[in-house]
């Protein structure tokens, strides 16, 4: 009777601790941002950060896929992968304290030193963003996302105050760059705690596994290592980050030609805020795809409508085009999120998504450039490029969206409506804790047994069956699985013990190699698709 509110406060504990590293990141890294725009003398605006970036999150990206050669034991190389991040992200702070100093001293100075030094300072990006997302995808879906929804909401609404707060006291940009720093590093150092306290804890035990791999299963040959990387890049991981590439570069280009006054901002940031609170606090979970919807819309309408909401008011556009910012960058976070609960490695995972997400931010920018640069030949191009960016996104996701399936199925809410085999395998697992699974099973047994019969399941549990070598009775654990499943049920199904079931389920997670129930129901969908 005591117990689960105690645990239930302990998520939420964490929940707290994990959004407060979120802020602090968000905060100090878009401080930095807007102190080296001054400090050095960028001829493309935020063009060469944006680059800066981008190679260090390839860097890390390539550094951790080497990782991945290795061909190490799952639990030993997730054990090494943590410890390497933790590593990254003292080196990070270092060097973004050695980059931050090296700016205050040549500021306003041009040449190769200032530049390293802006690439110093952006280089504890990629760890700080990629231990954050690990966190977050470590927790239940659900306080996952309405965590990052607020705490980056606060975030923006805290950034635009700081910056407004300088320009009114006329401070300098060095005293800028060394708070947005001083918050960067207090992140990392959260997130370190959180990781030796919370992460290796959440591998070795699993929120949503049904049981622990024995050590003794854990070897995998070296030849799956390519079928691994397939699983985890698959068809609608593919498409979860071709829509965050493109939602980047929408807001790569708003950010880079934004003109919006900060006062405009901070009525934006504050309505996000305000509105999110209160879906949080009213509904059981956000709804990603109304989130999505809501900031197209007011982008859209920003670049679409901007001379009808001028007579409205001289700034509602802008307004718009802040709201439908935030919004979008809060929903490649809930899909990062996703994505790399998604995968059985989420350090490689967290990194790719994230690489992604920068790649789509230098594509905008350097469309912003580019229109800027020939706006002098083509006055027209400065009106074109926007609706060419909001042209393109939409088809993309009509494109997309056809079979609703561009979410990874890893507990993303996918709207009931044309509910696709992603979507029910997305259900089932949705609820972190028994209950939740035992309720979500529910609903997706009624809709998948009426709607598709046993053969949804058995097809692909067959071929994986044959690919991995189980038994008849590995095979029929297998479907159950798949469906949601729990050791109850197929211990009175199957007229067995309970340990006869953990056995059973054991032997078939060693052979398919996966750790988790929400890993063999992602595999058989994507048996199913391919």
């Amino acid at each position: 009777m005591d117990k689960a509110p105690a645990k239930g406060d302990g998520s939420l504990r964490k929940a707290a601790l994990v959004g407060s590293c979120l802020i602090c990141m968000f905060v100090g890294a878009w401080t930095c941002d807007y102190s080296m725009l001054s400090l050095v003398a960028f001829r493309n605006g935020y063009l060469p950060i944006r680059a800066f970036s981008f190679a260090a999150y390839l860097l890390v990206f390539l550094i951790a896929c080497l990782g991945l050669r290795g061909g190490e034991k799952a639990a030993s190389g997730q054990t090494r992968s943590q410890r390497a991040l933790e590593r990254a992200l003292g080196c990070g702070c270092l060097l973004l304290a050695i980059g931050s100093i090296g700016l205050v001293f040549f500021a306003g100075k041009s040449g190769a030193l200032p530049m390293l030094c802006v690439f110093l300072v952006k280089a504890v990006g990629p760890p700080l963003t990629i231990a954050v997302l690990v966190l977050l995808a470590k927790l239940p879906f659900d306080v996952a996302s309405k965590t990052a929804a607020l705490s980056m909401a606060l975030a923006f609404l805290i950034e635009i105050m700081l910056r407004l707060a300088f320009a009114s006291a006329s401070a300098g940009e060095g005293v800028a760059l060394l708070l947005g720093a001083t918050c960067q590093i207090a992140g990392c150092l959260g997130a370190l705690v959180l990781m030796r306290r919370f992460v290796l804890l959440a591998e070795s035990k699993g929120a949503d596994e049904l049981l622990p791999v024995p050590s003794s299963a854990q070897t995998r040959p070296s030849a799956l290592c390519g079928m691994r990387l397939r699983r985890m890049w698959g068809q609608t991981t593919g498409r979860s980050l071709l829509v965050i590439v493109a939602t980047s570069l929408m807001l790569g280009y708003v950010r880079t030609g934004a003109s919006s006054k900060g006062a405009v901002e901070a009525v934006a940031a504050l309505v996000v805020l305000v509105a999110l609170g209160l879906a949080v606090r009213c509904a059981p979970r956000l709804n990603a795809r109304t989130l999505l919807a809501v900031a197209i819309a007011c982008v859209s309408a920003a670049f679409l409508l901007n001379p009808f909401l001028s007579i409205a008011g001289p700034d509602v556009g802008s307004t718009l085009a802040d709201v439908g910012t935030i919004l979008f960058e809060i929903n490649i976070w809930i899909m990062s999120i996703a994505f790399a609960r998604s995968c059985h490695r989420p350090v490689l995972a967290a990194a790719g998504v994230r690489l992604a997400a920068v790649t789509g931010h230098l594509a905008g920018a350097l469309i912003a450039v580019g229109s800027s640069a020939i706006m002098g030949s083509h006055p027209e191009a400065s009106q074109a490029a926007p609706l060419v960016i909001v042209f393109i996104y939409v088809v993309l996701l009509l494109v997309l969206y056809r079979d609703g399936a561009i979410y990874p199925s890893a507990g993303f809410p996918i709207g009931e409506e044309g509910l696709s085999a992603a979507g029910r395998s997305a259900g089932i697992a949705g609820g972190v804790g028994s209950a939740g699974n035992a309720a979500a099973a529910s609903s997706a047994d009624a809709i998948g047994d009426w709607a598709y019969g046993d053969e949804c399941w058995k097809g692909p549990c067959r071929s994986l069956a044959d690919e991995f070598g189980l038994t008849p009775r590995e095979t029929e654990v297998l479907e159950q699985l798949a469906q949601g499943r729990d050791l109850a049920f197929m211990e009175e199904k199957f007229v067995i013990s309970r340990n006869t079931v953990k056995m059973h389920v054991r032997n078939i997670y060693a052979k398919l190699g996966v750790h988790s129930k929400q890993e063999v129901i992602d595999l058989v969908e994507q048996t199913r698709q391919s």
